[in-house]
């Protein structure tokens, strides 16, 4: 039975090093957690930043979108009031 094209094109796995010894003691696993807290500090510190960012940017281009209004709102109204001096000249 023929293995399938992606197993047959698999690469060999990469065999297991022994330690270097030229490249220092290994780092003990409390600097590893350490590193890991840390970085779990970080991104959650960014994501919580994008989470506000994103927030407040909704909530301004909300405020834009009724400022706008207003502004139609208050446009239509002029012009209610021209119309209406032009027609009492008249």
């Amino acid at each position: 039975m023929a293995l399938p094209p992606a197993v047959a094109l698999a690469p060999a796995p990469t065999p297991i090093l022994p330690p270097n010894p030229a490249a220092g003691p290994a780092p003990h696993i409390s600097s590893i957690a350490m590193n890991l807290i840390v970085d779990g500090i970080i991104m959650g510190v960014v994501k919580g930043l994008v989470l506000f960012f994103d927030h407040l940017t909704a909530i301004l281009l909300q405020i834009q979108q009724e400022a706008a209004e207003a502004r139609q709102e208050e446009k239509a109204k002029q012009e209610a009031k021209e119309k209406a001096r032009e027609a009492e000249r008249q």
